[in-house]
């Protein structure tokens, strides 16, 4: 069961909140200042520990001896020029990569390119194997596209067969399939707050057997019934205003500790 706390990352650094206590950490004091900007950082989990990484191509993992993150890998430097690292998923010791030309697996200081020529935002893994979530729409692991609008990151949930997608501007949706894998439905579900809709929706995982949680961009942590019923709601808040619980210019990424 979940230990019940929450990780999140925000574009300033990594922050942990246990129920009771928030705790805020930073990445490699090294990174140059130039790197800085536009810099946003993410989450990624497996089965025994916490990655955080940043866009420019940097990897970090937690240190629980230490109470840190420590670097782990640099995609840019192995690649020979500057990426766009979206998203990283870590199975048998493998990472797959997401980045702005496709998907790539890591493993031994060795990459190897899956899909090619489309922006991936998120890999999302399923029963039938891995989705990607794209500008360009989604895709599954052969590079088909299934589903044809924008999407920002998505989680499928094994307990219901059910896939949530967020986007930009498309908000949240719930995906279902059919024994084939072609789609059986899609549906849009509005957020409370009607400002929300339209805002990214950059990470979604769940909490527990009962509630999802979603990282959006500009709000914070929302959260909702994991059968898709009811309305969603707002946890904690993450941005500049006065009032705001974690400030830091949004959500980027959230995970839950097991």
């Amino acid at each position: 069961a979940p230990s019940g706390a929450i990780w999140w990352a925000s574009s300033t650094g990594i922050g942990r909140y246990n129920g009771s206590r928030l705790k805020s950490y930073s990445l490699d004091q090294n990174t140059p200042y130039a790197h800085m900007g536009g810099r946003f950082i993410h989450l990624a989990t497996d089965s025994s520990h916490i990655y955080a990484f940043d866009n420019r191509g940097s990897i970090y993992a937690y240190n629980a001896m230490r109470d840190k993150f420590d670097f782990y890998a640099s995609i840019s430097s192995l690649m020979g020029y500057e990426v766009s690292l979206n998203d990283i998923y870590i199975e048998g010791g493998k990472f797959f990569l997401a980045l702005h030309n496709g998907v790539y697996s890591f493993a031994n200081d060795s990459l190897k390119q899956i899909v090619k020529d489309i922006y991936v935002n998120r890999i999302i893994p399923t029963k039938d194997g891995l989705l990607f979530s794209a500008r360009e729409g989604v895709f599954n692991q052969k590079g088909k596209q299934i589903l044809s609008y924008n999407t920002e990151s998505g989680y499928y949930d094994e307990l219901s067969g059910k896939l949530w997608l967020g986007g930009y501007e498309n908000g949240l949706h719930i995906v279902t399939f059919k024994q084939d894998g072609s789609i059986a439905t899609d549906h849009f579900i509005g957020l409370s707050s009607g400002s929300t809709q339209g805002n990214p929706i950059r990470s979604i995982c769940p909490y527990d057997d009962d509630t999802m949680l979603f990282g959006i961009d500009g709000e914070g942590v929302w959260q909702m019934s994991r059968d898709g019923q009811g309305e969603c709601s707002l946890l904690f808040d993450a941005n500049e205003s006065e009032h705001s619980v974690l400030h830091g210019n949004g959500v980027y990424s959230i995970a839950v500790e097991s």
